[in-house]
C-alpha cells in the first residue's frame, strides 16, 4: 500500500524505457503522459480499489500510438500527436512493444527505489512552468520533482505543495 502512489510511474517509467529501447527518445510528463519530440504517443491511467490499507485491486490502463499515420489522427490532433511509426519510419510489432513494457514493469515494481530517480531522467519539465488540475482546482507552478512516494513537488509561489499523481479509492 505503500508504494501504490510509485505504480503509475512505474507503467510511464517502463513505456518510456520500452520506447528507448526500440531506438527512440521519449520523455514524460508528470503523471500519465508519454511524449517524443514533444508530442503524446501514449498515456497511462490508473484505477485502485483499497480497503483498509490494502490494495485490493490495482488496474493500469497504457494507451500507445503504435502504427496509426498522421492520417490516422483528427485534424485538431496532428500537430501535437504522434506514433512509434510516424517517428521511426517503419511498423511496429504491437505483442514485442508490450512484452517489453511488461519486462520492465515487472522490474520496477521489485524495486520500488529505482523508480524515482530513472523517473525523473525521462520528465520533461523538471523546473518548468506546470498547470494542473487537482480535486476540481487549477494550480500552476514550478514543477520541482517527485518525493519518495511519488508526489509531485511543485512551488507554487515561495511553498513547495506536493500533489499526488493519482487519488486512491
Amino acid at each position: 500500500y505503500d508504494n501504490a502512489l510509485l505504480i503509475p510511474l512505474a507503467a510511464g517509467l517502463s513505456v518510456a524505457e520500452a520506447l528507448k529501447n526500440q531506438g527512440l527518445k521519449p520523455s514524460i510528463k508528470w503523471p500519465n503522459d508519454i511524449l517524443i519530440n514533444n508530442k503524446k504517443v501514449g498515456g497511462i491511467l490508473c484505477e485502485s480499489k483499497i480497503q483498509k490499507n490494502t490494495i485490493e485491486s490495482f488496474i493500469i490502463g497504457i494507451g500507445l500510438n503504435i502504427n496509426e499515420t498522421i492520417n490516422d489522427f483528427p485534424k485538431s490532433l496532428q500537430e501535437n500527436t504522434t506514433s512509434l511509426s510516424i517517428e521511426k519510419d517503419c511498423s511496429f510489432q504491437r505483442e514485442l512493444i508490450c512484452a517489453i513494457i511488461t519486462t520492465f514493469l515487472e522490474r520496477y515494481l521489485q524495486d520500488f527505489d529505482l523508480i524515482i530517480n530513472q523517473w525523473l531522467t525521462y520528465c520533461n519539465h523538471l523546473s518548468n512552468e506546470v498547470s494542473f488540475n487537482y480535486q476540481g482546482n487549477r494550480y500552476s507552478g514550478i514543477f520541482e520533482g517527485i518525493n519518495k512516494k511519488g508526489y509531485a513537488k511543485i512551488r507554487i509561489g515561495n511553498d513547495i505543495k506536493e500533489f499526488p499523481s493519482i487519488h486512491l479509492e
